[in-house]
């Protein structure tokens, strides 16, 4: 009778039925059941964007801080997706800014990922931890941000206390905001990270890549003219294999930006 109760209650809920939710709280529902994924009703009203259920629940006592089986809680879900007004009753209402999900992710790194400055400043404001990292590949809430090149938001998170020139242990073990962004050609986002103090220059901890040479390999034309408006050395090299950026090009074929590396001093 109870698994019944706690299943219409559920269904009320995916429904968006708040007079229905209620009323089966007071039949005896209870408000912190999980299902088989982990997700509890607030969890589900904060993916859905339910924000009257979501209040509803919380006012009636749900968990604010519930995780489903990936741990991820109410305000990492409604962060990623932009939801700002259900983001604000679940900080108002005390929800944890740095409760981490199985994979260490934050509300913040999920905002960032999807350039939501909004949230960004909300979860910042009430304490939140700009430079987490994400458990195994230690991806910081910038780095998010770089890599979907959401300019605004990496000028916001670099504004408020992001070590902009943070690395992380992917791939070649050690991208930085710069990186991500040169490698997807995020031109704008280049130009506003070197100018809140990213280091054009720096290398990858392995191989020492650069981010101009990541982009002279993709054929990022736009952005290597930029690193280079920037200061990014045409003639620095790799750590292993001594290559340069114009190397990377002519391997790939990529004419147009060996002519413009040529242009601008570098050497085979």
């Amino acid at each position: 009778m109870e698994e019944d109760l706690n299943s219409r209650f559920f269904e009320a809920v995916k429904n968006e039925d708040l007079d229905m939710s209620a009323s089966l709280i007071a039949e005896g529902a209870d408000i912190n059941f999980k299902n088989n994924y982990g997700f509890t009703a607030l969890i589900i009203a904060a993916v859905r964007g339910y924000k009257d259920i979501a209040a509803m629940l919380i006012d009636k006592g749900a968990d604010i801080n519930a995780k489903n089986n990936d741990e991820i809680t109410a305000l990492m879900a409604a962060a990623g997706q932009g939801l700002t007004s259900i983001v604000d009753t679940l900080i108002k209402k005390g929800a944890d800014v740095n409760a981490v999900s199985k994979f260490g992710q934050t509300a913040l790194m999920k905002a960032a990922e999807k350039g939501h400055t909004d949230i960004a400043a909300m979860l910042i404001e009430k304490g939140t931890d700009v430079n987490a990292k994400i458990t195994h590949y230690e991806t910081t809430a910038l780095i998010n941000a770089a890599k979907g090149g959401h300019t605004d938001m990496a000028v916001y998170l670099i504004k408020h206390g992001a070590d902009v020139n943070v690395k992380d242990n992917d791939m070649y073990t050690g991208w930085t905001a710069l990186m991500y962004a040169a490698e997807y050609n995020h031109s704008d986002t280049v130009s506003a990270l070197i100018e809140n103090g990213a280091d054009a220059n720096i290398k990858t901890n392995k191989y020492g890549i650069t981010a101009l040479m990541m982009a002279a390999e993709k054929g990022h034309t736009d952005t290597v003219a930029k690193l280079i408006e920037y200061g990014a050395d045409v003639n620095i090299i790799t750590t292993k294999n001594d290559m340069t950026a114009l190397q990377f090009a002519k391997r790939q074929g990529h004419k147009d930006i060996e002519e413009l590396l040529i242009s601008k001093g570098a050497t085979f």
